[in-house]
């Protein structure tokens, strides 16, 4: 069995793609969503 997707990593899979999307996306975009709902409710 030949492994693909680890000879070209730009090709991905949706599983991959859902994995490996988060961490190209700023984390700060991410954590501030999360942070947001978990501020408004200790601070509020």
């Amino acid at each position: 069995m030949r492994v693909t997707y680890v000879r070209r990593p730009m090709h991905l899979t949706r599983v991959e793609t859902i994995v490996f999307l988060p961490a190209a996306t700023p984390s700060h975009g991410i954590l501030r969503i999360a942070d947001q709902g978990r501020s408004n409710h200790s601070d509020n």
